[in-house]
């Protein structure tokens, strides 16, 4: 876990989102997603270094490829299910962006999450 004392707060969708730092990997198939997290500097660090179960200093290779593997855990979960239901899907590469922002697609969620270490938001553009 990367947290145990998360807060969810209510989601909102945008038209468009402004983003620090985005951990993304795209879902594709029979249904098309976009899913990520984005968060600030020591966030997105602190969020890495749990998942990495190593100290990371600063937005480096080690903290990218580590919030690139979280993501990927997270989404081949959510594709398995999916083809339990018979939707066939796949995972693109994660992908790592800073100070961007996205458009929607058709809807763009954001989901914010207090967590003990900071503030970070989890997307959805689908």
């Amino acid at each position: 876990f990367i947290d145990r004392e998360v807060l969810i707060r209510k989601p909102f969708e945008v038209e468009d989102y402004s983003y620090e730092y985005f951990a993304h990997q795209e879902i594709t198939g029979n249904l098309s997603i976009t899913s990520g997290i984005s968060g600030d500097t020591e966030t997105i660090v602190k969020f890495a270094s749990i998942f990495a179960e190593e100290e990371l200093d600063g937005v480096e290779e080690m903290t990218k490829d580590a919030l690139g593997e979280f993501m990927n855990s997270q989404n081949g979960l959510f594709v398995s299910n999916l083809y339990h239901k018979n939707i066939n899907s796949d995972l693109n590469p994660q992908g790592f962006d800073m100070n961007g922002s996205l458009s929607k697609r058709t809807h763009l969620f954001v989901l914010p999450c207090e967590l003990t270490f900071g503030k970070i938001d989890i997307i959805f553009n689908i």
